[in-house]
């Protein structure tokens, strides 16, 4: 036990020794510490001299890659021309034909210089019944285009022509009309019978809102009323909506839709029985006058066509 005790003050004595001995060097060599910085920044300095070669044969092997794309491109040029167009369509509102004629300008040229949004476009412009198109490239000359039409809402005679109307009133010729479609006919006269109809819009923005909010409101407010057929006329600016197969509402679209549905329906509160299936006394209701409802029965249905035939030139 003794003997440890003296070994450990041996050691501590050592210790001492050895410390002392250290500071007299330092004192003695006072760039020794300076010796040591230089060492440490000489290897900082080296790992970024390794650095900086390693970015730059990164770099050079970035711009050899991209000179040999360059080289294939060119070499390759003629191939990258679009010569091929495949158009789907999901459903049948379209006119196929029209749109390949509206493409032709875009053949043979740069597919991969191809503005899209010029091409939507065009396609939009040829048939405006075009709800949405997608455009995709495969490489290296073929376009795949998708497109999405607008539903049709009604059926349609225009001038004589069968139609669809669609959601945003586009005209599309059609040889078959839709069972579940209400019916819409469109008198277009004078100076417009010879505007160009297929796939344009043949009702301006403002009496597309009227009519909608006629329709609208008068199946909120009169539920049993049925919706048979309705007739617009583009120089008198009017309607007349035929209901359960046989009374008539002529609306005015350039004065106000909500005074003329609410003389109507005030007129239905006051007459619960007035389109009754076994007393069909009304041959129609003329809703166009400011503050009147104007009636037109049946015992006076001869004359009351005759009005019409000389307003509407039926």
């Amino acid at each position: 036990m003794l003997f440890f005790k003296k070994k450990r003050s041996w050691l501590k004595l050592k210790w001492k020794v050895l410390n002392i001995e250290i500071k007299k060097r330092f004192k003695q060599n006072p760039f020794a510490l300076k010796r040591k910085r230089s060492f440490f920044s000489n290897i900082q300095n080296l790992i970024t001299i390794n650095i900086t070669k390693k970015t730059l044969i990164n770099i050079i092997i970035f711009f050899i890659i991209l000179l040999i794309l360059w080289i294939i491109f060119i070499l390759f040029w003629p191939n990258f021309k679009i010569k091929n167009i495949e158009i789907l369509n999901s459903d049948w509102l379209v006119n196929i034909d029209i749109w390949y004629d509206s493409l032709k300008d875009f053949r043979w040229k740069s597919i991969l210089l191809l503005d899209k949004k010029e091409v939507t476009n065009s396609l939009i412009e040829s048939q405006k019944n075009i709800k949405s198109v997608s455009i995709g490239m495969i490489l290296p000359d073929k376009l795949k285009i998708i497109l999405k039409s607008n539903k049709a809402i009604f059926n349609s005679k225009i001038n004589g022509t069968n139609y669809l109307i669609t959601q945003n009133w586009i005209a599309v010729p059609s040889n078959k009309q839709d069972p579940q479609l209400k019916n819409i006919e469109i008198k277009i006269t004078n100076n417009f019978t010879d505007k160009i109809i297929s796939y344009q819009k043949v009702i301006d923005e403002e009496y597309i809102k009227n009519i909608t909010n006629i329709y609208n409101k008068i199946e909120d407010n009169i539920l049993w009323i049925k919706i048979d057929e309705i007739k617009f006329y583009s120089i008198e600016k009017d309607i007349i909506i035929k209901i359960n197969n046989w009374t008539l509402l002529i609306f005015s679209l350039e004065w106000d839709i909500d005074s003329q549905i609410e003389k109507l329906v005030q007129f239905n509160t006051e007459n619960k029985d007035w389109i009754n299936i076994k007393n069909d006394w009304i041959s129609y209701i003329d809703l166009r006058i400011p503050e009147k409802v104007f009636l037109c029965k049946k015992e006076t249905e001869n004359n009351c066509k005759s009005n019409l035939v000389n307003i509407y030139w039926n």
